[in-house]
């Protein structure tokens, strides 16, 4: 918003899969953040501008940190945001890893007055526990299909020709547990585990002091949850309250995924 000074609060969103500045929930958060005289910077991932497609084989389901860091660089050397201005930055579904990564990925650098991901899955890994194994079959299915339409279909060209065999295998997945493995070779990482090293957001988390992630961090999730779903929540969010690094977890009765709706006009009450 032009008319806001450079001082003003800025609130960095981070959309979720497929999620761009057209959609929700980041459309709801960023109508809040403007009604309160802040302003908000919505990030497009690596093929996500609508009506382009990649222009190199990359893509990343959750995500790089690394390119978050780009856009709040850009925001600081900029002018859009001063040294006095209040920084946050909320994470929505897939983007609340990203979200996580980031401040991790920033450490004692970061900016950021607070962090708040939205619908977490917390693990990311090859095994049972990961969050992608983990949701209700009835919304497993169309996120494949999101995925194979939206990531390989659109960009089939360059994704081909860089690697046609890791290509048709990412076709072929059956699950997005499935997907996501079969990406790796456009992910820019030599192996799973190297992807997953870099990707899980809960990984490392044990070792990492407060000085070294000083941006706290508010996680929030609903127990009805079909992709999202509780069990992750019970299986992490103890022990993350438990590390020294400052991260809090609400887990709330109802919610599903991200909408937490309430009150006569159905607004969703996490946006505030």
């Amino acid at each position: 918003k032009g008319d806001l000074p450079s001082s003003a609060p800025c609130v960095v969103i981070l959309p979720g899969l497929r999620g761009n500045s057209r959609d929700l929930p980041g459309t709801s958060q960023a109508k809040v953040v403007l009604e309160r005289g802040w302003r908000c910077a919505v990030f497009h991932r690596r093929g996500h501008t609508p009506g382009k497609v990649l222009a190199s084989p990359r893509i990343d389901i959750f995500g790089d940190a690394e390119e978050v860091e780009g856009l709040l660089e850009y925001l600081c050397t900029s002018g859009l945001v001063v040294d006095d201005t209040p920084l946050f930055i909320i994470g929505n579904s897939m983007g609340s890893a990203l979200c996580v990564n980031a401040v991790k990925h920033l450490g004692s650098r970061s900016r950021l007055l607070c962090a708040v991901g939205v619908c977490p899955g917390f693990e990311v890994s090859a095994g049972e526990r990961s969050c992608l194994g983990r949701g209700s079959r009835m919304y497993s299915q169309p996120l494949l299909h999101c995925m194979k339409d939206f990531f390989c279909k659109r960009n089939r060209e360059v994704l081909e020709a860089f690697d046609g065999d890791a290509y048709d295998t990412c076709l072929a997945s059956r699950s997005p547990q499935e997907f996501m493995e079969a990406h790796v070779p456009f992910t820019g990482y030599e192996s799973l585990d190297d992807y997953v090293k870099h990707t899980n957001p809960v990984r490392g988390l044990a070792d990492l002091r407060s000085e070294d992630f000083p941006t706290p961090v508010v996680l929030i999730c609903a127990a009805d949850d079909p992709i999202c779903v509780e069990d992750n929540v019970l299986e992490n969010a103890p022990a993350c309250e438990q590390y020294d690094v400052p991260i809090g977890v609400i887990l709330t009765s109802s919610g599903t995924h991200c909408p937490f709706l309430d009150g006569s006009r159905l607004r969703c009450w996490s946006d505030g």
